[in-house]
């Protein structure tokens, strides 16, 4: 029987996935003030900056909020906000940071 090569590959991808849980994160913004914010799984909902609009970032390669080419955008009226994930896992803890919005 030949073994299929790409299935190893597979479960590999979705172990790396699955792996990145951001359940009961402390949360902090840029400046190390606790947040309000609510994560489940690998994705996280917090209050804009700017307009206390809600915002809901994915903590996923190439998904919003994962880096500064995918950013998580506050879709308030009039607001222009855009938000980055940076975690450590290790400690349990994330920090969100406003960047400037893309141009």
């Amino acid at each position: 029987m030949r073994k299929n090569r790409n299935l190893g590959i597979f479960y590999l991808i979705v172990f790396i996935e699955v792996k990145l849980r951001i359940t009961n994160f402390d949360v902090f913004d840029e400046n190390g003030n606790v947040l309000l914010a609510d994560a489940q799984g690998n994705n996280i909902a917090f209050n804009c900056f700017e307009c206390g609009h809600p915002v809901i970032a994915i903590a996923r390669d190439n998904q919003k909020g994962s880096d500064e080419l995918h950013p998580a955008e506050c879709k308030g009226e009039n607001c222009s906000a855009s938000f980055v994930l940076q975690i450590n896992t290790n400690m349990k803890k994330m920090s969100i940071h406003k960047i400037n919005p893309k141009t």
